[in-house]
């Protein structure tokens, strides 16, 4: 009857709190404890916060456990046992690791012994051996915050810790598969452009921060939203002493290396200044605490590091920052822009941009009385960050160049008021109320977020302008492509409410979560038009331009449209925690996410009446609901007993997000908010969008749907991707306070989400009695003037594994350090880089055309990961300290693809792998004729077809990758950057002041990134490809007309006007030197 009344009080919790993405932003403890005959029934346990005397407590049940939920992170605590007719037994130094339940069993000692308490104090803290859990968690607490060497200040810089990680790339998932909170709200960038958090990735400052967890497969059910990591971090709180501390951080041009190896390059000016203050402490000892912080910073932020070429510092291949734009013809267009259309270019060389920013955090927390604790943060960050011109030339039809090249190339240069601001706006507030009702506990959280990130340019509005020479970008300017109203715009309220009680050998969670989402998107592509030239003087004498494009609101106003959408998810959880034996616990639950988006006012009727091989789109609709179950299992297994030897692991079903930028481009590219003109006849240059219109419209802009030439449709029966991860660990206690682990975790996606045109008819042919028979596009569409049609849909795979060994020593007399080494495999069908679903669709290379989700390399996972850490801390002359801290990182530093110059697939998408021929007898080159007008060798052969053919085979011979795999289609990243060794340092000098009857700390810090750079300009050097699309079609035109009866012949590229001879050239830049950085402190207690 008791047990059903405590379902029934249960399930009433559940039900009447409303509440995707919650995760765990406390700690927990528990343990058996014991007496010489068994189990001790109702032993009292009570656990104290030492530094804000915040207490929680419980007694042990029918089997002698005992569990404490909600509990403050950090410590250090104090746990108190006590029973009649025992010695009480108390246990100090404990400390409590995020989202990680400390084990501590305990037996109690009968009153006759003769002692008064029974005193232990917790070796090792919070090391992982006391930890009961089943997957691959990294924490990382104040002291590794403070020490760690970093110049960026960012939440994200701490991920590199994780053996499984690759930048913010972590454990089989891209940047954008983590899920970011912060005290249980999200940080992440859910918009989808950028960095994996909001404000230039440091939405919060580091002196905010108490502790953060990186967990790759947490098999708790609370944990979810992610098939890469899931990141919590919680926030500094008050406690019963006022503490603090005021900070500068600063540095310069000057604190940047400039050489690699013996090439020096001018650096350009830079400075960073960082003033913060950081201060917590009691309102009401024991009973209400306070903490704020805040930062003020501005950043001199340097220009691109190139200079124009002059005939004294001709342009060769661009290795030594030198493009190929002339001085002179810079300066000449410039002054032209200026006198002719009044338009101000700015410089193009040599110049800064600044960079303020600031960021403000509150937070109370009240201990209401034993049973219930209450904590209310709120944080605000603003900042502004200047950016160069995009790459991307998607959604412009003819397509205005090659997309193998880009406008940022060195072949190429812009403008400074081509570029644009991102600014970065971001606030966000969280509540938690933890509470206690005898063996059940209760969490509720409501949070909310608002990321709010428009751009901003320098200079009047302008046409973006591409003028091209020989075929690829050669000088733009005007009004950056994408930043004419560009609003990221994304609201979101989260409630969740979790309850745990024990029954027995149990610990159930159960919780019901509720997301809401409102996404605004300002995004008017080419909003100011885009025209690309052939030449500078077919701009000037107003020859028809080769591509244009404009982007304008169906409004006769002209007033900009603003697309927005809805997304909720509703999802309800539970799980079990099973102590089957003293030394096994098993933890299962299942997971269900309903996700559902609110209908878009974006019905188009000339879409809907459009036939694409008898499917029919409505541009209103978007997915119907559907249930997605994660289920869960996870165990951890004291193999001895004594936690000196651990088997864990588990598996299970994670659910992760789509980009809303994805999202959303369905109704801004429908055709009914705003229409993009492109691929249509091409009107002449006008300096404004007005012009622009009225020759386009003569009759006048009308307010109705309009055909575009592309669409993005969500597919109605689309899933969120979904993946299986399992993982298999063995812990290891060794002599020394060390502890080793070897790890091994596999996934695998269920619901893969990827991009397929389904307007490009599939019709193809093949290359008769040709070793490459890949199928080539006869580039046919459904439709003449709606020919693209980028369906978002469940398609494709990835698989990852990775195996990792790592020897911890953890921090014991002022010294810890670790070392792990990471062996990792990943391939997919697609790296799911881009931030228009167009570019999604043809960023990614192919082997058998952009429809074909062939199977790669992933982009972001590296074969080999090796990293080690020490730290070290020594008082001495009783007024001052020094620590020393050390983090070494070695491993390839990326992936690439070797393609072709053109796209022989043939089928509008990214240029199509290469084939690597087995011998001679499987290509043919051609000769290669100068097309520069201008040139006095115009017309005439300047790479023959035999030169061609031996520096083709003499570069394949010094190519490990080509050499390796001749015969073979190359495979998409395939190829490996060089290994490179890189080592980061922070040095913290203290000088104590004591002053009323504390000790205070006077801190000078210097962080050195790379600092082998700053020991050997040979040390530390990251590389470039010097080309990846070596080969060009010579015979495209004559390949697609004979339908499979033509060969294709070959052209082997130079690399700018050099012979292509090695695959690698060192960077020479920023990359490959170290930088420095100093912090002045002023610590009080």
């Amino acid at each position: 009857m008791i047990k059903k009344i405590q379902f029934l009080a249960v399930m009433f919790l559940l039900m009447t709190t409303t509440a995707i993405q919650a995760q765990v932003t406390t700690a927990s403890m528990s343990g058996h404890v014991t007496d010489k005959e068994g189990a001790v029934i109702g032993a009292t346990i009570v656990a104290t916060h030492e530094p804000s005397g915040t207490t929680y407590g419980t007694i042990t049940n029918v089997d002698g456990r005992y569990n404490l939920n909600g509990m403050r992170v950090g410590g250090p605590y104090k746990l108190e046992v006590s029973y009649i007719g025992y010695k009480k037994s108390v246990t100090t130094g404990i400390t409590l690791s995020l989202s990680e339940n400390y084990v501590l069993n305990i037996q109690l000692i009968e009153e006759a012994v003769g002692l008064d308490e029974i005193q232990i104090v917790a070796k090792g803290g919070s090391s992982n051996m006391n930890s009961d859990r089943a997957g691959a968690v990294t924490n990382i607490n104040t002291r590794i915050i403070s020490t760690l060497p970093s110049v960026s200040r960012s939440l994200t810089d701490f991920t590199k810790l994780t053996p499984q990680a690759n930048g913010a790339a972590i454990g089989g998932g891209t940047y954008r598969q983590n899920n970011i909170t912060i005290d249980g709200a999200s940080f992440n960038n859910k918009f989808g452009i950028g960095q994996s958090m909001p404000a230039n990735g440091s939405p919060i400052s580091l002196d905010a921060i108490d502790q953060i967890s990186v967990s790759v497969t947490p098999y708790d059910v609370r944990q979810s939203g992610f098939l890469g990591a899931s990141i919590n971090a919680v926030t500094r709180s008050g406690d019963n002493e006022f503490r603090g501390s005021v900070y500068t951080y600063l540095n310069n041009e000057k604190f940047k290396g400039n050489k690699v190896k013996d090439q020096t390059f001018e650096r350009t000016e830079s400075r960073y200044n960082l003033y913060g203050i950081r201060f917590g402490g009691p309102i009401i000892k024991n009973k209400l605490f306070f903490f704020i912080n805040y930062e003020t910073e501005k950043t001199i932020v340097p220009g691109p590091s190139r200079i124009a070429a002059t005939d004294g510092n001709p342009y060769t291949d661009g290795s030594n920052n030198i493009a190929r734009p002339l001085a002179s013809e810079m300066d000449m267009i410039s002054k032209y822009l200026s006198e002719t259309y009044g338009y101000e270019t700015g410089p193009y060389q040599n110049y800064s941009n600044e960079s303020p920013g600031m960021k403000f955090l509150a937070r109370v927390d009240w201990n209401i009385n034993n049973n219930h604790r209450l904590n209310i943060r709120y944080n605000i960050t603003k900042s502004k960050e200047p950016l160069y011109p995009s790459t991307s030339s998607s959604q412009i039809f003819p397509s205005p160049y090659d997309r193998s090249y880009n406008r940022r190339g060195m072949y190429a240069m812009w403008y400074k008021n081509t570029g644009y601001f991102q600014e970065q706006n971001f606030s966000s507030v969280a509540a938690e109320l933890n509470s206690s009702f005898g063996k059940l506990s209760n969490l509720f959280r409501f949070t909310y977020t608002n990321q709010d990130e428009p751009r901003s340019t320098s200079g009047k509005a302008f046409p973006f302008v591409d003028i091209l020479k020989d075929k690829t970008p050669f000088v733009s300017f005007g009004t950056e492509l994408f930043s004419h109203g560009n609003l990221r715009k994304v609201e979101s309220f989260t409630l969740n409410d979790d309850v745990t009680f024990g029954v027995n050998k149990h610990t159930i969670t159960a919780g019901l979560q509720f997301e809401y989402n409102h996404t605004k998107n300002g995004f008017q592509r080419f909003g100011t038009g885009y025209y690309a030239f052939d030449s500078w003087d077919d701009f000037i004498s107003n020859k028809p331009a080769k591509s244009f494009a404009i982007t304008h609101p169906n409004d006769l106003s002209i007033s900009q449209a603003f697309p927005s959408f809805k997304f909720n998810q509703f999802t309800l959880y539970a799980q079990d925690e099973i102590n089957i034996s003293e030394r096994l616990k098993i933890l299962a639950g299942i997971r269900t996410d309903l996700p559902f988006y609110p209908k878009i006012n974006t019905y188009n009727p000339k879409v809907a009446e459009l036939d694409f091989d008898s499917k029919k789109f409505d541009t209103g609709e978007l997915p119907s609901a559907k249930v997605l179950f994660s289920p869960r299992l996870g165990f951890n297994y004291d193999i001895k007993g004594d936690r000196s030897i651990v088997l864990r692991g588990g598996t299970g079903l994670f659910t992760g997000t789509i980009p809303f930028v994805w999202i959303v481009a369905q109704a801004s590219d429908a055709g009914v908010l705003q229409t993009t003109y492109s691929g249509k006849s091409i009107p002449s240059f006008k300096p404004t969008t007005s012009e622009i219109l009225n020759e386009i419209y003569p009759g006048g802009l009308k307010a109705e749907p309009a055909l575009p030439s592309a669409i993005v449709k969500i597919d109605h029966n689309l899933k969120l991707p979904q993946n299986w991860k399992s993982s298999l660990a063995i812990d290891v206690k060794l002599p020394w306070n060390m502890n080793a682990s070897l790890e091994g975790i596999y996934s695998k996606d269920i619901h893969s989400v990827a991009v397929t045109n389904v307007g490009l008819k599939p019709d193809a042919f093949q290359i008769n009695g040709y070793p490459d028979q890949r199928p080539i596009s006869k580039k046919q569409y459904y439709q003449s003037k709606l020919k693209n049609v980028y369906l978002l849909n469940n398609a494709g795979e990835n698989e990852y594994w990775s195996i990792t060994a790592k020897l911890q020593k953890s921090f014991e007399n002022g010294f810890d350090a670790s070392i792990a080494y990471t062996h990792s495999y990943g391939k997919s069908s697609g790296d799911g880089i881009g931030d228009q679903v167009g570019s999604a669709w043809f960023n990614d290379p192919r082997i058998y055309g952009s429809n074909s989700h062939d199977i790669g390399y992933m982009n972001y996972i590296l074969p080999n990961r090796l990293i080690a850490s020490v730290s070290y801390r020594k008082e001495y002359a009783k007024y001052f300290a020094t620590t020393v801290s050390l983090f070494y990182e070695g491993g390839e530093s990326g992936r690439f693809s070797y393609l072709y110059a053109n796209n022989l697939n043939n089928d509008g998408g990214g240029n199509a792998m290469l084939y690597i021929p087995k011998d001679k007898s499987e290509i043919t080159f051609a000769d290669l004729f100068d097309t520069n007008k201008k040139s006095p060798n115009y017309g005439k052969v300047i790479y023959t077809a035999s030169q061609q053919e031996t520096d083709f085979w003499n570069y394949v011979e010094q190519d490990a990758y080509l050499r390796t795999h001749k015969g073979k289609y190359a495979m998409r990243n395939g190829a490996l950057m060089p290994w490179v060794n890189t080592f980061d340092i922070k040095i913290l000098q203290d000088f104590f002041i004591h002053a009323g009857g504390k000790r205070n700390t006077i801190q000078i810090g210097l962080d050195i990134i790379n600092v082998g750079n700053l020991l050997n300009s040979k040390w530390g050097i990251r590389h470039s490809v010097n080309k990846n699309n070596i080969l060009e079609v010579a015979n495209m035109k004559e390949v697609i007309e004979g339908n499979g009866s033509v060969k294709p012949i070959f052209n082997f590229l130079k690399n700018g006007k050099e012979i292509l001879k090695e695959t690698y050239r060192p960077n020479i830049g920023y990359a490959s030197t170290y930088y420095m950085q100093l912090s002045l402190r002023y610590i009080f207690n």
